[in-house]
């Protein structure tokens, strides 16, 4: 089975964010920025920093997910979006994962801001909020969960433990937003819920497989 997926709302979280990523480069953030050695630009920008919440700036929660730190943090975090929130959003709605996005990523914003104490920037938080929710969905969903999706299942379980693993051996990861993320995202993808009903043209099934029902 393949997912053909419409998933407007990830589509319109691409958008913003490359819209963010224009402003920061218009504010004076580097093009291909490796690092956030340029501190005072990235908070330009919307960036988090130690700080942000005593000075009234609690916005700076939400808008971290608009800033990057360079083209390939921006592209790597796009191309990881693009995937699980095209996934999540046809398996369980459009509206949970908006919610479970903004959710995840306020968790995790706040992580970072708590355990790191450093600028921060990036969407990885709220994605690995969608990774978690994904994980806990299927096994919690009795549509999706067993032969329906036992191989994506074990691929975002090796996802997951391979992102835990670079974590922890690359310099200037936030582990904090990421496990924050992570794990808000795995306690969400348990509340219960109805499956949504699959919408006509949705899917599109192999020759000699038998459609899912409704």
């Amino acid at each position: 089975m393949r997912i053909k997926p419409a998933a407007p709302v990830t589509r319109a979280l691409i958008f913003l964010i490359v819209l963010g990523f224009i402003h920061e480069v218009i504010v004076g953030v580097p093009l291909f920025a490796l690092t956030t050695a340029d501190t005072p630009a990235l908070i330009r920008a919307g960036a988090l920093y130690p700080g942000a919440l005593e000075a009234g700036e609690w916005w700076r929660l939400f808008t971290i997910v608009l800033v990057h730190v360079g083209l390939l943090h921006l592209v790597f975090n796009l191309w990881a979006l693009y995937q699980l929130g095209m996934l999540y959003e046809v398996m369980f709605s459009s509206s949970r994962m908006l919610a479970i996005f903004f959710i995840t990523a306020l968790v995790a914003s706040l992580s970072s801001f708590f355990f790191t104490q450093s600028v921060t920037a990036g969407a990885s938080g709220a994605i690995f909020g969608l990774l978690g929710a994904l994980i806990t969905g299927i096994r919690r969903s009795p549509y999706w969960r067993g032969r329906r999706t036992a191989g994506l299942f074990e691929m975002l379980l090796m996802w997951a433990g391979l992102n835990v693993v670079f974590g922890f051996t690359w310099a200037g990861i936030d582990n904090a937003a990421h496990l924050g993320g992570f794990i808000s995202g795995a306690i969400l993808g348990l509340i219960p819920h109805p499956d949504p009903p699959q919408r006509p043209g949705s899917l599109i099934v192999e020759v000699g497989e038998r459609p899912p029902e409704a």
